[in-house]
């Protein structure tokens, strides 16, 4: 229970929704030989905050799901309808972007 409160009031639950979401729809519009750049450092900064280091993005080639966690638990999982291929997805955590070609 504490876990979730904690997680509700940074707003971390809901940041991850919104990018899941953004992200999926993004890769669904877009048209074949796309690349789209997208900038991910909030979530970057919103993991610092809540001291998580782990993976901030993660993409299911299987069942064409992404999932943001920003925190400790299950993250933020939405589906998409585009196939991509395992080396589609780049992420340069260098200047926290998501590569994605399409």
């Amino acid at each position: 229970m504490f876990l979730f409160v904690s997680r509700a009031g940074t707003g971390t639950t809901v940041k991850e929704q919104i990018y899941a979401k953004r992200i999926a729809l993004l890769i669904d519009q877009a048209k074949p030989g796309t690349n789209l750049a997208i900038d991910i450092s909030e979530l970057y900064k919103l993991a610092e905050k809540n001291k998580y280091n782990g993976k901030v993005v993660n993409f299911d080639f299987k069942e064409n799901k992404i999932t943001v966690r920003l925190a400790t638990g299950k993250g933020y999982s939405y589906h998409y309808f585009t196939k991509l291929k395992s080396g589609s997805i780049l992420l340069d955590e260098k200047n926290k972007k998501l590569i994605i070609i399409v």
